[in-house]
């Protein structure tokens, strides 16, 4: 697999100072080395095109027709190759995990709009209409698609779809999104991104230790819930369909 990165400039530089190698290790820590290869390549993508957007300094924080017309050609693209992302997980994967890696993409490039829309009219959103962009723009659904890929799994179409499942995914990306925005939270404002969490609720509280506070709650909660999703999917039928070793190694 040959691929190099060609952007140029500061941006060229950043990339090649990170670690992606590591990123991607740590979010698929027992995938085989040839899938974290294509996984590494998934990770390089997704910071890279999301920066082109979400970051102030991105070729198309801007210019929302601008923005949009790149993720029209990029969905378009995914559709007709997807490079060697696609060739691989098109290889190992069924019509039904195609057609779900797929709508996570473009659920991100939908959700990414809705974001740079409420940026570009100066709006402040609210909590719920964070979290509608937010679980799209976090791409942490991305990053779950390709789970039973990293782990060559084969889960049933039915156990995927069921409720417990996406409460399951819901919750995860809940918990990377809060981690995140309070983890990155002073590069975030200095950089001129403060649509998060933690800015969020310091906008309705007045107070930001009550905001940190809040979030870390926010938190707790989530990883009860997914606590509560794991055990239905373990414990229901669904964990009895010959498939209990591989659930519990997705999980």
């Amino acid at each position: 697999m040959n691929c190099s990165l060609n952007f140029g400039g500061e941006k060229q530089r950043r990339l090649e100072l990170a670690d992606f190698a590591l990123f991607t290790a740590l979010w698929w820590p027992e995938a085989p080395l040839a899938q974290l290869e294509v996984l590494a390549y998934l990770a390089i993508w997704l910071f890279t095109w999301d920066d082109e957007i979400d970051e102030p300094s991105g070729s198309y924080a801007e210019d929302i027709s601008g923005a949009q017309a790149y993720r029209d050609s990029t969905l378009h693209f995914i559709v007709q190759s997807f490079d060697v992302i696609g060739s691989a997980l098109r290889a190992s994967y069924d019509a039904n995990q195609c057609q779900r890696f797929y709508d996570e993409i473009s659920r991100f490039m939908t959700a990414s709009r809705l974001e740079q829309d409420t940026r570009m009219r100066g709006d402040v959103p609210t909590l719920n209409e964070y979290w509608n962009f937010r679980l799209g723009t976090s791409a942490v659904y991305i990053g779950t698609a390709p789970a039973v890929y990293s782990l060559s799994l084969r889960l049933p179409s039915d156990l995927m779809q069921s409720e417990p499942m996406q409460a399951l995914w819901r919750e995860t990306n809940v918990t990377i999104s809060i981690t995140n925005d309070l983890v990155s939270l002073r590069k975030e404002i200095k950089s001129g991104c403060i649509d998060s969490m933690v800015p969020l609720l310091f906008a309705s509280l007045g107070d930001i230790e009550k905001a940190v506070s809040e979030s870390v709650t926010c938190l707790r909660t989530a990883k009860l819930q997914f606590d509560q999703a794991a055990h239905l999917l373990l414990f229901r039928d669904q964990g009895k369909k010959g498939c209990l070793h591989e659930l519990e190694t997705f999980i």
